[in-house]
């Protein structure tokens, strides 16, 4: 779940139909804004905000003061911020996966279109070795196995 609770901050006026306005992030510098980011609940502080740039900068913690655009503040896009989204790779070279659906070993990883972060794999099962997986598919829910013995891919030689 992601959310982030804006109730409290500051609003130009009403709208026509009687219900507060915008947020007047002018007049928001300085207050906390807490926030829910799946299992991470916490507050950040609004800092600055650049109108001519339409940014508002934040900070969290300890961490170094973040740039953001309004409308993904109030998204609660905040995974870069918490350091969940990131441009390295989450998995080394070598490391094993193996499970009920999956054998795989990761034997290189390279950054392709829109610099999303792919995976190339040797499965034990099948033996193939030039099946190639993206970061979210590898680690997110559905922990995606080989292509090859899930009837995706047909590899000649591999029934």
């Amino acid at each position: 779940m992601r959310k982030i609770f804006l109730n409290d901050l500051p609003k130009w006026g009403k709208n026509n139909n009687g219900n507060e306005g915008t947020i007047n992030w002018r007049a928001s510098i300085g207050c906390c804004v807490k926030f829910q980011y799946n299992d991470i609940k916490g507050e950040i502080v609004i800092v600055d905000y650049k109108s001519k740039e339409q940014r508002l900068y934040i900070q969290y913690q300890d961490k170094d003061i973040f740039k953001i655009h309004p409308s993904s503040f109030t998204r609660c896009a905040l995974g870069r911020l918490l350091g969940i989204v990131t441009d390295e790779f989450k998995v080394k070279i070598g490391t094993h996966f193996k499970n009920d659906k999956r054998d795989l070993i990761i034997i290189s990883r390279e950054y392709r279109i829109n610099n999303r972060k792919w995976y190339q794999y040797r499965c034990n099962i099948c033996n193939w070795d030039e099946g190639w997986v993206e970061e979210n598919s590898l680690l997110g829910k559905r922990k995606q196995g080989c292509s090859c013995c899930r009837g995706l891919t047909v590899v000649e030689g591999i029934k």
